[in-house]
């Protein structure tokens, strides 16, 4: 998918006239097909932002999200000069249809957030703020430094900010004041520069709402500051005895199969891994060599 990460979704309609319905009626419609982007983004450790494409599929399975409502100074009431009116409305369509789009696309950030933990905001950060402008604005996408300040919020929102290890929360604060500075009005691509700030504002307002939407939906399953101690547990043991993190225990058992570690979670080790061994950090092993030393032998 040349430089981004895509949900693609495919309808049994395209198929209606070649298909006999009987035959369409055996599969379970939509196709999902996630898409991860061409070298060199598609780095391993970026595809925890396929968590984000999780999230637009649980958005087009229940839309719950808050209704955009244009701003007061769009609207082609307020003036009877012909000219005027036909400027505001086509502003207002314009500002529905990106409002929309941006509520999906936080929405979709919040679902990733919620479900990788931290791994998910360093990945981004690091793939669309390393890669691409920070103030890159468009109809479908609202600026990155808007999307990683907020993301920034809802880490803290859910007391994961305050926990982050030390290899870890230098990285995230410099993204967040990178993001803060980051200009926020320039006219890019195929919007409007007039509706940018409106745009903004409207979603930094409706961004609890979003949040709340997405922690209803992955209720049971959102990511925990517990969580990113043990993965940070699971990082170091990675990185200094090569024991990968594919296990609920961080140490695996030696006589019996182990049970298996979520995906989100493994993203999690590895990028702790990944920071620890960028950092020059050296943790302390104190109270598992023994246990590590007799994995070693099995």
């Amino acid at each position: 998918r040349d430089v981004s990460y895509e949900l693609l979704t495919i309808t049994r309609d395209p198929f209606a006239k070649l298909v006999p319905a009987d035959e369409l009626s055996k599969f379970d419609w939509p196709f999902l097909i996630f898409r991860v982007p061409n070298a060199p983004l598609d780095w391993p450790l970026h595809h925890v932002l396929l968590y984000h494409e999780i999230g637009h599929a649980l958005q087009r399975a229940h839309p719950d999200l808050p209704a955009p409502q244009p701003p007061a100074q769009l609207d082609p009431t307020q003036t009877q000069d012909l000219m005027r009116r036909v400027d505001l409305a086509l502003l207002q369509s314009a500002y529905m249809k990106a409002m929309t789009s941006w509520l999906e696309e936080l929405y979709a950030d919040a679902v990733g957030l919620l479900l990788a933990g931290p791994a998910y905001f360093v990945a981004f950060s690091r793939l669309l703020g390393g890669f691409f402008p920070l103030d890159n604005v468009s109809v479908s996408h609202p600026p990155t430094a808007l999307r990683i300040r907020l993301l920034g919020e809802t880490l803290s929102k859910f007391g994961l900010l305050a926990v982050l290890p030390a290899t870890t929360r230098p990285l995230v604060d410099d993204w967040l004041a990178r993001a803060t500075t980051a200009t926020r009005d320039a006219p890019v691509g195929d919007l409007n520069s007039k509706l940018i700030p409106f745009l903004i504002q409207a979603a930094e307002a409706a961004h609890p709402a979003v949040v709340a939407a997405a922690t209803a939906r992955v209720a049971g399953r959102a990511y925990t500051a517990s969580f990113l101690a043990e993965d940070g547990e699971r990082g170091t043991l990675l990185r200094e005895l090569r024991i990968p993190p594919i296990e609920q225990d961080a140490l695996p058992p030696l006589t019996e199969p182990g049970q298996p570690l979520p995906p989100a979670r493994i993203f999690s080790a590895v990028w702790a891994a990944y920071l620890e061994e960028t950092s020059g950090a050296s943790p302390p092993l104190a109270g598992v060599a023994s246990a590590a030393e007799q994995y070693a032998r099995v």
